[in-house]
């Protein structure tokens, strides 16, 4: 099975999560105001984003499902709001691209994650039972939904032709492989600058140099 390790972490599955320790939120708000820093030296241009696909935001600690456990049941380590990064932003993009679930329920990071627990979507690595099979979604409808890849970043411009063409849909490791969001703009003007559907920072956007590697879907529009 092709896996993902839960929010913050790696998305190789060889890495233990550490979500929200000390030393990953140490790291973050550093990573964070470079990016402030990076964002600012750019900032010159006009700003000139290209959306093509109306994301939701979701934010994984919202109080409706924050709480919720995932694939483990501690409840101070296995929720959305500290593990859940990379399934609320993969609840984002089937969202936006029209799909709901099975049952016909409207898909958010409290239903997927639902989901996900009653289909093999979650499996344990390492003591982390929080990790994502990346390839379960594909269930929802295998015509329409399917798994690509984890694997490191393209070129820029790349990233930018797929964004405009809203396939693949690209969830974007990101703040030093601690954390994972969803790609939902460019720039026209900027061409390092992508936006993005941020589950847990209040972040707009990232440069293309704080982006790791990506997770991969083709979705069709429904």
């Amino acid at each position: 099975a092709l896996l993902a390790c839960s929010c913050h972490t790696s998305a190789h599955v060889t890495r233990p999560s550490l979500c929200l320790h000390s030393i990953a939120i140490a790291i973050a708000m550093a990573s964070s105001l470079l990016l402030v820093l990076s964002l600012l030296l750019v900032g010159a241009a006009v700003a000139s984003p290209v959306i093509p696909t109306k994301y939701p935001l979701f934010m994984q600690c919202d109080p409706k499902w924050a709480n919720n456990t995932m694939g483990g049941d501690n409840p101070e380590y296995d929720t959305i709001c500290i593990q859940g990064c990379a399934m609320s932003s993969l609840a984002m993009a089937l969202n936006g691209k029209g799909f709901n679930l099975t049952n016909d329920e409207t898909i958010t990071p409290a239903t997927l994650n639902t989901w996900l627990q009653n289909n093999n979507g979650y499996t344990c690595i390492g003591g982390n039972c929080n990790n994502l099979v990346l390839d379960s979604p594909d269930q929802l409808d295998p015509t329409a939904i399917h798994f690509l890849a984890e694997a490191e970043k393209p070129d820029a411009s790349a990233m930018a032709t797929w964004v405009k063409q809203s396939n693949p849909v690209m969830i974007a490791h990101v703040r030093n492989n601690s954390h994972f969001v969803l790609v939902v703009g460019y720039d026209d003007e900027k061409p390092d600058v992508f936006y993005v559907n941020d589950p847990y920072f209040q972040t707009k956007a990232y440069m293309y140099s704080d982006i790791s590697d990506l997770l991969t879907y083709a979705i069709a529009k429904v």
